[in-house]
């Protein structure tokens, strides 16, 4: 008998799986991804995939796979035509007349749409009819060859293009498109299995112009140009079984270099930056050898390619064979600072190639085990490479951020599944976003996570040593490649996957001994602690605020890097010894910050570090100075203390003091030099425009965000934007700017750069309490167009982010930071404030509504322990404490509700506000007072006075109504449904005739959302 579609499918385990069973009912074997037409004009891409399935089921019917963004034209298995679906539940999570407004709700909603479509749960966005003609085919667990034709048209994720607007062909103009997204993101540029656990083989084919060069995974085996030789085809063949996450694409006019030391290792780069990129990836074959003989094992692919990208989602990208990098650690000889940097890049990408792209993880619960391990190998390069004192400091450091975010929000966990395999309901409560999946995770979370499972990589290694530590490193990749070099074989390819388990194991076999307890101390359970540093720094203070005599760095600088006859004036550059390179360039920033008895920079450092940038002399130094110079225009923002009033005198250009005119003018020279010889990464004039905010926030010089602004438009280069929308979100932190706050979020919505997308929302998150408990800017209007952006299209949390997981998660953080949780409080309560459940006879408020802890909401902002996820999604807001809940089935208690419900009439809209409003006014939706609730009041806006004439007189009747209510409720003795409903639906109909913004003949415009008006027109009324 055929299947009917409605039984799910069973799930085989195969013997010597060893502890791991897919959760889909087939086997994907191999898969050929084609793109045949890549149009940059368009920005579009045109091409098929077949994917190559055993079922393991006799009854498998349907197939699903992930799919985002991409158009399906045609799907057909083993050459007949089948019928699909497609569905993406994370596209629109709450829509727009969603009545649920809240981060509570989209949370568990957001949750609940990731899991639908999660390839580990066996789910997907698209779902394949397999035809009935091959059911008998499927029984006896025959291949399964699934072609599918696809095309993507302007992609917002998954594929970014990069088209220059200059003239000339798209070769010449530099073009170029690169494949990004963050974990499993591959779903958004071919229809694939989205999972680290489902490894294949791959042949990868791409045709392009006859100008461009198409970079990918695996080995080059040939390159075919066409009949008229105006295009041709790459072709990829990667034998080493790869989850379809680790898959990449870059294309674009490249220009190779063949690393001379390694033949196997190419190197890509943008048209005219050869020369650096030979410079850059000069040490690249160093990295290779120090990983190769810690690891005991040879690197797992036969070749390796780095390519360097413009307008890059992330720094370093590591993809199975190759790793993506922007083009700005592109850097010459002459550049000392970026060189350590640029080399950390390169190591971390070759690190995780052992671990993370070769070696997969089994589950989203095995990731810490990845990027321990790969976090761990690059801790033992750098001591290496940079010393033990290096290494310490990277370790202080991380371990500072760690404790430090889990003293602020909680701990971080690594392992979110508990004992015998079972999820906890809620294993996170204290946070706004679920952690059972990468894709909710908010971004900060997931680098704590990645920083935390490298320190616990290194208490591992402390309870075992480091020699069994890498052992079991070497055993887990011997294993690996063992695999690797088998035909398909589920069993086998399995030893490429690590889990958490497997891993514990390994350790137990090779050092024979028990880190359980270190493991359920700090990997299953949250951990925050902060321990006890020395207190070198609160010494160095105490003898700055006791030395009496000439700053002593000022005389060791001047013995270092002074004439001798003249000590005012510094000896010409000379940076061949980089530790007297840092030292120079460093202590006259730590100089400029110290002060005197009246709190002021002592006048001899001023003028010593503007002496410093006048005699500063690079023309005999084979370096550049550029980060040099940055630092001494940072000392002079350093000296800047806040400017003392005198008879509340307006600060204008034309009075400054003389000092803060020097650093004025040095500054502004060194913007001007900047247009003319830009610096190495535009470094001068990111430290100009954090001096000259420096300059506005002490009152120097008037306080204005338009230079920042413009500076931070597309077009200017990444450091520059940045340095310019920190200024922003400063000024909108201090000034309390709404104009600003909407500047900015439409920034992060817009932009089309999704790294400075996503560093814009970074910033933004530093404004924690930009968003009172009471109205800002005397208008509740505010609010409104502020959570517009988050809840109408495209919003925020919507469509305006779907193609982002990086995106949308630091939207939510966003949102719980502005807002908490629950309805913003500083926004008036909504009309319809009751509502009735027929079905169980009670009646409670909008949960909607409920503030996030009444007249506490301060408190609750503090304490998001309070948030408690929906079980199963089913029920979305479950009784909780606060909400007010009366049961209806008597008529004690209906009275009691009534009456509850009369009193909640003399209370003002916005829960707390009762002592900011106007006694006469408190029924009708105004604006309240100031936050301080003294002095003079708000001025109304011209529409509170339509609606205090609207509302006027209403209380009584409302008090009338519900007292008809009350007795409605005495003589009904009978509790059926039907009666219950009557009685709503009068209750109802008497509340909305009486509703003061009731008026058949205004002109009133209502948001569909809340009721509340976004417009109102008074002229009628007048």
């Amino acid at each position: 008998m055929p299947p009917t579609g409605s039984e799910p499918p069973r799930m085989n385990k195969k013997k010597g799986d060893k502890g791991f069973e897919s959760p889909r009912p087939y086997k994907l074997t191999h898969q050929v991804v084609c793109i045949n037409n890549i149009n940059f004009q368009r920005k579009s891409v045109v091409g098929f995939v077949e994917l190559t399935v055993f079922p393991t089921v006799a009854n498998l019917n349907r197939i699903k796979l992930n799919s985002k963004q991409c158009r399906i034209y045609r799907v057909r298995i083993n050459d007949l035509e089948a019928a699909f679906i497609y569905n993406d539940p994370t596209l629109e999570v709450c829509h727009s007349e969603s009545k649920q407004r809240n981060l509570n709700y989209f949370s568990n909603a957001y949750a609940a749409a990731v899991s639908a479509v999660d390839p580990d749960a066996g789910n997907g966005e698209l779902c394949i009819k397999v035809p009935s003609e091959l059911w008998k085919h499927v029984d006896e667990l025959k291949v399964l060859k699934i072609h599918i034709n696809f095309s993507l048209d302007q992609p917002k994720g998954g594929l970014h293009f990069v088209v220059p607007s200059v003239e000339g062909s798209m070769a010449e103009r530099g073009a170029h498109v690169f494949s990004c997204g963050y974990q499993n993101s591959t779903r958004f540029w071919f229809p694939c299995v989205d999972s680290y656990s489902e490894l294949c083989t791959w042949k990868l084919e791409f045709t392009v112009d006859a100008a461009m060069v198409a970079v990918s995974n695996g080995d080059l085996v040939e390159t075919v140009y066409t009949h008229d030789m105006r295009k041709k085809t790459f072709h990829y063949m990667l034998t080493i079984p790869t989850a379809a996450s680790n898959i990449s694409l870059a294309i674009g006019p490249f220009e190779i270099l063949v690393d001379p030391y390694m033949h196997e290792v190419t190197h890509f780069c943008l048209p005219q930056l050869l020369p650096l990129l030979k410079h850059t990836t000069s040490y690249l074959h160093e990295v290779f050898e120090f990983y190769e003989e810690i690891l005991t094992c040879r690197y797992p692919y036969s070749c390796f390619k780095t390519v360097f990208i413009d307008e890059a989602y992330v720094e370093v990208a590591a993809y199975a064979s190759m790793s993506i990098f922007s083009t700005n650690l592109l850097h010459s000889a002459m550049i000392i600072d970026e060189t350590p940097l640029t080399r950390r890049c390169l190591a971390q990408s070759l690190a995780q190639q052992f671990f993370g792209c070769f070696i997969s993880r089994m589950s989203w619960s095995d990731e810490w085990v990845l990027k321990g391990i790969s976090g761990y190998i690059y801790g033992l390069w750098m001591k290496k490479t940079f010393g033990v004192n290096e290494y310490r400091h990277w370790i202080k450091e991380e371990l500072d951020k760690i404790v430090a975010y889990e003293l602020k929000t909680g701990g971080v966990l690594l392992h979110p599944i508990f004992g015998g395999g079972k999820e906890k309901d809620n294993p996170a409560s204290h946070l706004h976003f679920s952690i059972k999946h990468p894709h909710t995770l908010s971004w900060e979370y997931y680098t704590m996570f990645q920083c935390k499972a490298h320190l616990v990589m290194r208490l591992i290694e402390n309870r075992i040593s480091m020699e069994f530590m890498l052992q079991v490193f070497n055993k887990l990749l011997s294993l690996a490649s063992t695999a690797s070099s088998q035909k398909f074989q589920s069993h086998m390819w399995s030893q490429m996957l690590v889990s958490t388990s497997g891993f514990l194991k390994s350790i137990s076999n090779v050092s024979g001994k028990d880190i359980q307890p270190l493991i359920k101390q700090w990997v299953y359970p949250f951990h925050g602690q902060s321990p006890s540093f020395p207190g070198a720094l609160q010494i160095a203070n105490s003898m700055v605020s006791t030395w009496t005599g000439p700053p002593a760095m000022k005389s060791l600088f001047t013995r270092m890097f002074c004439c001798k006859t003249c000590p005012n004036i510094v000896k010409t550059n000379n940076f061949m010894s980089f530790q007297s390179y840092f030292l120079q360039k460093t202590m006259p920033v730590a100089m400029a910050l110290l002060r005197d008895v009246h709190n002021l920079c002592p006048k001899e450092v001023l003028t010593f570090i503007l002496d410093l940038i006048k005699y500063n002399d690079n023309r005999k130094n084979k370096f550049s100075d550029n980060y040099y110079r940055a630092e001494m225009i940072d000392a002079l923002a350093n000296s800047v203390t806040p400017a003392v009033s005198v008879n509340n005198e307006v600060r204008t250009l034309d009075n400054l003091n003389p000092d803060v005119r020097l650093i004025l003018e040095e500054i502004t020279r060194f913007l001007n030099m900047e247009k003319l010889l830009p610096s190495y990464r535009h470094t001068i004039t990111v430290s100009c425009l954090r001096a000259i905010r420096v300059l506005q926030k002490n009152g120097h010089v008037p306080s204005d965000p338009t230079l920042f602004k413009s500076y931070a438009e597309y077009g200017h280069f990444v450091d520059i934007r940045v340095a310019a929308l920190e200024a922003v979100v400063d000024y909108t932190k201090v000034d309390r700017s709404y104009e600003e706050l909407q500047w900015l979020l439409a920034m992060i919505q817009n932009d089309p750069v999704p790294y400075v997308r996503h560093l814009f929302m970074v910033d933004v998150l530093t404004l924690q309490n930009i968003v009172p408990t009471r109205c800002w800017e005397s208008t509740v209007m505010c609010f409104e167009l502020t959570l517009d952006y988050f809840w109408l299209k495209p919003r925020l949390l919507g469509s305006g982010t779907s193609h982002d997981w990086r995106l949308r998660c630091g939207a939510v953080d966003l949102y719980f930071t502005l807002f908490g949780l629950s309805r913003p409080s500083c926004l008036p309560l909504p009309e319809l404030g009751l509502v009735l459940n027929l079905k169980e006879k009670k009646a409670v408020l909008n949960p909607t509504i409920i503030p996030e802890a009444g007249a506490g909401s301060q408190e609750a902002a503090s304490n998001p322990s309070s948030h408690v996820p929906l079980a199963g999604f089913q029920n979305p807001f479950p009784s909780s404490q606060d909400e007010e809940e009366v049961d209806m089935d008597t008529v004690h208690d209906s009275q009691a509700f009534i009456s509850h419900h009369l009193s909640m009439l003399e209370r003002p809209s916005t829960p707390g506000l009762s002592k900011c409003r106007p006694a006469s006014a408190r029924s009708a939706l105004l604006p309240p007072r100031s936050a301080s609730c003294e002095g003079i009041p708000t001025p109304k806006p011209a529409w509170g006075l339509d609606l205090a004439r609207k509302g006027a007189g209403t209380t009584r009747a409302l008090r009338s109504c519900l007292s008809f209510l009350v007795h409605l409720f005495k003589s009904v003795h009978a509790r059926s449904t039907w009666q219950l409903a009557t009685k709503a639906f009068t209750f109802g109909t008497l509340l909305h005739k009486l509703n003061p913004f009731h008026d058949s003949g205004s002109q009133t415009k209502f948001d569909n959302r809340n009721k509340f008006p976004h417009k109102v027109s008074v002229e009628s009324n007048l």
